[in-house]
């Protein structure tokens, strides 16, 4: 599966690049892909199992313990409440 890297990238529509690092079975993981979508906001899924191992992401996001984790254009700024808290902001 291997590593990534986290980027910034630069989006000439101005809209935010976000990943959101999904384990199955997680509460939390559903309901910021929930909020999200009420929100119409375009994300990029990536599933553990499927997209990354544990240690891919022990490796990218090194502090991260839980899911979800997201990345909003390149930054890690946490997990389902940190994205609650910064939603408005992504619109």
């Amino acid at each position: 599966m291997g590593v990534w890297r986290i980027i910034r990238v630069k989006n000439s529509t101005g809209k935010k690049n976000i990943i959101v690092y999904w384990r199955s079975g997680c509460p939390f993981c559903t309901l910021a892909v929930d909020l999200l979508e009420k929100h119409n906001i375009e994300y990029e899924l990536k599933k553990l199992g499927e997209d990354f191992t544990r240690e891919d992401f022990s490796i990218l996001l090194p502090g991260a313990k839980t899911f979800p984790q997201v990345i909003v254009d390149g930054v890690s700024i946490g997990g389902y409440e940190q994205l609650e808290k910064k939603v408005l902001d992504l619109i």
